[in-house]
């Protein structure tokens, strides 16, 4: 540890002080000394620090640097007893005092000792677990339990054996498997490439810190369940739902041995958007002979009848949209030319309640700062037979879908979706709730609405009738073609670039070799065709949200 860095700022310092003011609460809560015990017991942590440079089992050396200290101040207390009561001819004093003190001390002790129990109990799996709190807590022989659980009585006798092993060695060790998980939880985010099963997973089974940093845990390796609570610090009794619910869900799987591994790719938020400066640098380069080709057949497309009835921040929307949609499948033939693609529907394995993705999480840091290019999307929502389809990316150009659950009433996505539509003219689709024209207002600061000259809301995004928006599809495919013929050298050189360390039992671990090789390239090329200035329309960054919308007039079936 360098003597210019202030010591207690170390956030190591700080659990350690947190885990002291715990024992000395539980220990030796009526102290009057307690406030002094602690301020020299974290003395003589610093200066071991200082003189070692670390302490290899710090909680057990706390505990014992605690009990010394708090020895000290009751050997001090008795002698200045034992002197006082003797100068007044009551040469028992020590004695009775001596007696006081190791009562005192055995009991904290025992105390000590029964938490530590209860909680390696809390830890055990709950084929353990189950026998030993019948068998020591409530008081049932063998003959019972075994009677109660429907298993053979040997069975009994050896889990209450492993149980019993099991706990020695939890009580041995002092709790010292807790790690940065038990006291610092990582929150993340979650993506998936693919279409979610019918109550959104895996979305829905990862919704609480104890989900995200179980398949943290185990990602590098599998645990078993007992090594995963010990890791967090949460007693097997709590954790083994959740453990249900991410195998049966398929983001965790399990050895034939019981041992539990991450089946999803995680990686840092960092690691998520690659080498961001690589990829401005060839975002840069590109942009004019990009926009160029690119300009040459959309220019054409955007004379056609309902483009032209656009207002041009609409227009310009419209341009981002295709741009996006054209860099996107540029880089799904890099992943095809380098044989790594799987992101086409068919690639995709069947998940319980019909979903059909991979999925990745992205650890979010505490003290990380937000990238510039974090974004989402495309959300997609709709259905040609339901009168028509949505594209809803967030991005830096516009808070989208991550605003709707801000608004009042936290519309989900479906529900926007057909209140945009229930706004044009020849939509023929109606809100799902009245209470949606409410949030009129919050969607005009969104800049997705806009009120006319009448003071009508009506939206602030394009919108074409189905027919519009096939006769774009075709040419923006061998469109892509074009483009990638100029930028797929420099993609290729970027994706290859980028190795990643993904563990094996990771599904379709090679996948995931070079993910984030590209992850800020999409974003980093529309900024630079914008920010030199090519694009025919004016765009406000952060005030022209990336939204589409394809609807069938009247909303006609079909």
């Amino acid at each position: 540890m360098s003597s210019d860095r202030p010591i207690l700022n170390d956030p190591d310092i700080a659990d350690y002080l947190s885990y002291l003011i715990e024992c000395a609460a539980i220990q030796h809560k009526n102290c009057p000394a307690m406030e002094d015990i602690l301020q020299k017991t974290m003395l003589a942590v610093l200066l071991e620090l200082r003189k070692k440079g670390s302490i290899a089992y710090p909680k057990a050396f706390l505990s014992k640097v605690l009990k010394h200290k708090y020895n000290d101040w009751l050997r001090k207390k008795y002698r200045s007893a034992e002197h006082y009561e003797t100068l007044n001819g009551r040469s028992e004093g020590f004695l009775r005092y001596e007696e006081t003190f190791d009562a005192e001390e055995e009991e904290a002790e025992k105390d000590r000792e029964a938490e530590l129990l209860r909680r390696e109990i809390g830890r055990l799996m709950e084929v353990y677990r189950q026998v030993i709190v019948r068998y020591y807590l409530h008081g049932q022989s063998v003959d019972t339990i075994a009677e109660a659980l429907q298993i053979p009585r040997g069975t009994v006798m050896s889990r209450l054996h492993k149980g019993r092993e099991l706990l020695r060695e939890g009580m041995k060790k002092n709790m010292e498997k807790y790690t940065e998980a038990s006291y610092a939880p990582k929150n993340m985010a979650f993506q998936i490439a693919g279409s979610c099963g019918i109550n959104r997973e895996p979305f829905c089974l990862v919704s609480t810190l104890i989900d995200a940093n179980i398949l943290i845990t185990t990602y590098e390796k599998p645990l078993s369940a007992a090594d995963i609570a010990g890791a967090m610090g949460i007693p097997c009794a709590y954790l083994e739902g959740f453990l249900k619910k991410l195998t049966e869900g398929e983001l965790l799987g399990q050895t034939s041995g019981g041992l539990y591994y991450t089946r999803c790719y995680i990686q840092k938020m960092e690691d998520h958007y690659g080498d961001v400066e690589a990829q401005e640098a060839a975002a840069k380069e590109l942009a004019e002979p990009l926009w160029k080709e690119i300009w040459n057949t959309l220019s054409g497309m955007m004379e056609e009848e309902e483009v032209r009835a656009m207002t041009d921040k609409q227009r310009a929307t419209l341009l981002l949209y295709f741009l996006n949609r054209i860099l996107e499948n540029c880089i799904r033939r890099t992943e095809e030319t380098l044989g790594v693609s799987v992101h086409y529907p068919g690639d995709y394995p069947e998940r319980p309640n019909g979903g059909r993705w991979y999925a990745t999480g992205i650890i979010l840091e505490e003290d990380a700062r937000q990238p510039k290019y974090y974004g989402s999307g495309p959300v997609q929502q709709g259905r040609r037979n339901e009168g028509y389809y949505i594209w809803d990316y967030q991005s830096l150009f516009g808070d989208a879908h991550w605003a709707y659950p801000g608004m009042k009433y936290s519309p989900d996505f479906g529900a926007v979706g057909r209140f945009l539509v229930s706004l044009v003219p020849d939509g023929g689709v109606t809100a799902e709730d009245e209470r949606l024209y409410e949030l009129i207002p919050e969607f005009e600061k969104l800049h997705i609405l806009r009120r006319d000259a009448d003071g009508k809301a009506v939206l602030d995004i394009p919108a074409l009738s189905w027919e519009a928006a096939n006769r774009w599809s075709v040419p923006l495919k061998e469109l892509t073609e074009r483009v990638y013929r100029i930028a797929g050298e420099r993609l290729e050189e970027l994706y290859r670039s980028r190795k990643n360390k993904v563990p094996h039992h990771v599904d379709k671990w090679q996948m995931y070799e070079h993910e984030g090789a590209l992850g800020s390239y999409v974003m980093a090329q529309m900024l630079a065709i914008v920010k030199a200035g090519l694009l025919p329309y004016p765009i406000e960054i952060g005030k022209t949200p990336v939204i589409f919308l394809a609807y069938t007039k009247n909303g006609q079936k079909g």
